[in-house]
């Protein structure tokens, strides 16, 4: 899926991300993963952000889940209140250019937990 940041997509003075399904721009930011790698080489450390909380795991690097092919990546994973996606904002490094682009995870359930509500970090903003 293409994207564009810039003013022409921006909401609001505070340059708003929208959700590339719905244009809501209630996206909530709940996990970040960084994928490190070499050119070509195997295998990739995983790193993933989650609730303050960091994991780095080495995978193979095919069917990892960067978004480069080559490189280093970074995925950004969004929860969308208006269409109830769960996304993914991606960089990606590719013969020295970056690319963003978004990927859908899939389809939140209808149902909002406070599970949920800890998990996208909701508690720590109210506080």
């Amino acid at each position: 899926m293409r994207i564009r940041i810039g003013t022409e997509h921006r909401y609001d003075d505070r340059g708003s991300l929208p959700c590339p399904c719905c244009g809501s721009e209630y996206l909530h930011q709940c996990k970040v993963t960084v994928f490190t790698r070499s050119e070509d080489a195997d295998p990739t450390s995983v790193t993933m952000v989650v609730g303050g909380l960091a994991t780095t795991h080495l995978r193979p690097s095919e069917g990892c889940g960067n978004p480069s092919s080559r490189r280093q990546g970074t995925a950004i994973e969004f929860n969308c209140e208006g269409c109830l996606n769960r996304i993914e904002l991606t960089l990606g490094q590719h013969k020295g250019a970056t690319h963003i682009g978004w990927r859908l995870i899939g389809k939140r359930d209808k149902s909002f937990s406070m599970d949920d509500a800890e998990e996208i970090g909701l508690f720590d903003r109210l506080g």
